[in-house]
């Protein structure tokens, strides 16, 4: 099966086992092949590929790179996370430091990460990693066996990704059961799985990569330096990253369609569109009758300034594994529906959304079918519904209350379907908790977004992982 996997790439693969025609997009269909070709064939083992990431995910840079590098961030950092982000900066940062047992590239390939070789047994419920000999921490110790396992949180997020025991058979090899089959070991490149060692009082953990953190002044800045060159992190919180274009920053990540114009306007910068890595959805109690692909590319064109599309399958959220066993939901504190579609505040495309829908939805008799069967009119309020923007907390304590009438929010594009890992008080909570809701059963998919990245020349190369984010690590260290 290794040589076939070798000899064919994973797109044609899938057709041989499975006899499917075109999937969809390039992105979308190498994704979904990830997870086929693990499952269509019973009993594979021993599937490891090359640590470089495939053409397709490789940003071209121009120029030498520089022996510093500085990155825009959206959102703070904080060491205290680490290796387990809260917020896309977060991933961002700590992704160039901490690795997982397999990585998964922009095309859904699972490839070699910690582990150089990994086998499955028991149908998928049990796999086996064997770890790579040359890698150390970045204080020079090597990694064994048990500080993979060691670095691992004994939380709920392990519990939900349904990790049932790991057993270290030498110092490097590991057998970790799992409670539901995977039909891939792309599950272990998700964030809860990275390896990081706390030493003493050191704010940042060691990763195992040459590369040291350290926060520079007033703590906006996060740096990362290993022997050769550096990156340097500002934290925006809140500010226009127009200014930091201004600044000369070298590389801004946004989906802003206003600050993707006005890059476009200044010397030196490159506008790259990343892959697609966020689908929005809108939660409501009831949803009946498809959406129109006109309504939704008005939605795209007309309600976001961002670059959007119509949302397109697959999507993870309506796989088996996704969902709870027996399909069961908990029971929320029931409370009364108020006229509002809740979404996240700091979400300007939720937002654009969430307003559309408002200004569509009123008066009842003049909204479009697909929205009045997902937001019945109140008799006992029968008033204009309005849209609110919420803290991640709030929205979380509304949703559990039933109190919003739908919710808008922004779930992440799997590229190897594997579900979210809730992670205290970070947005997968909210996922999380909205898919498995007894007050929002109903999951519409609206619109798929992308962020663009706004390269200044001398960035040099970067590859895009399976979730989108930019790994600088090629190219720098």
């Amino acid at each position: 099966m290794r040589s076939v996997l070798d000899a064919l790439r994973v797109e044609t693969f899938v057709r041989y086992c499975m006899g499917t025609p075109e999937l969809g997009p390039t992105y979308l269909r190498l994704a979904a092949a990830s997870l086929l070709a693990l499952s269509c064939h019973a009993g594979a083992t021993n599937l490891p590929v090359g640590p470089a990431a495939s053409p397709a995910c490789i940003v071209r840079g121009n120029g030498e790179p520089r022996e510093t590098l500085t990155v825009a961030l959206a959102h703070g950092v904080d060491a205290a996370y680490a290796p387990v982000p809260r917020n896309e900066s977060e991933r961002l940062v700590f992704r160039q430091l901490y690795e997982t047992l397999v990585t998964v590239d922009c095309e859904g390939q699972v490839r070699a990460g910690l582990a150089e070789s990994w086998t499955e047994d028991a149908g998928g419920r049990s796999w086996t990693f064997r770890i790579r000999g040359d890698v150390q921490f970045a204080d020079g110790s090597p990694l064994t066996a048990r500080d993979v396992v060691a670095s691992w949180p004994s939380t709920s997020a392990t519990h939900a990704i349904g990790l049932v025991a790991v057993t270290v058979g030498s110092d490097r090899e590991l057998t970790i059961e799992l409670q539901r089959r995977a039909s891939s070991p792309a599950i272990f490149a998700d964030p809860v799985f990275a390896v990081a060692k706390h030493v003493g009082d050191d704010v940042w953990p060691f990763g195992t990569r040459a590369v040291r953190a350290e926060y520079g002044s007033g703590g906006s800045m996060t740096r990362l330096a290993s022997a050769e060159r550096s990156v340097e992190f500002h934290s925006l919180q809140g500010s226009d990253p127009r200014g930091a274009l201004d600044a000369g920053v070298d590389l801004v990540v946004s989906a802003d369609e206003g600050v993707i114009q006005y890059a476009r306007a200044l010397t030196g910068y490159r506008i790259t569109p990343l892959p697609w890595n966020v689908t929005y959805v809108m939660m409501s109690r009831v949803g009946a009758g498809d959406v129109t692909l006109g309504a939704l590319r008005s939605l795209a064109s007309d309600a976001v300034r961002a670059d959007a599309r119509p949302a397109e399958p697959p999507y993870w959220w309506i796989a088996p594994e996704c969902t709870p066993p027996g399909g069961e939901r908990p029971d929320a504190r029931r409370g009364p529906s108020k006229s509002f579609i809740a979404y996240p505040q700091d979400d300007a495309v939720s937002r654009g959304i969430a307003e559309r829908l408002v200004s569509l939805s009123w008066p009842p008799e003049r909204s479009p079918d697909w929205l009045r069967a997902r937001l019945p009119v109140d008799d006992r309020d029968a008033s204009a519904p309005s849209a609110k923007g919420m803290t991640l907390r709030a929205l979380i304590e509304a949703v559990r209350g039933g109190e919003a009438a739908a919710v808008i929010v922004p779930l992440p594009r799997s590229p190897v379907g594997t579900c979210p890992v809730p992670s205290a008080a970070s947005g997968d909570e909210l996922t999380a908790l909205l898919l498995r809701s007894a007050e929002y059963p109903a999951v519409t998919p609206l619109l798929d977004g992308r962020p663009s990245l706004i390269a200044r020349e001398g960035v040099g190369d970067l590859a895009v992982d399976g979730d989108g984010t930019l790994l600088l690590t090629g190219s720098l260290w």
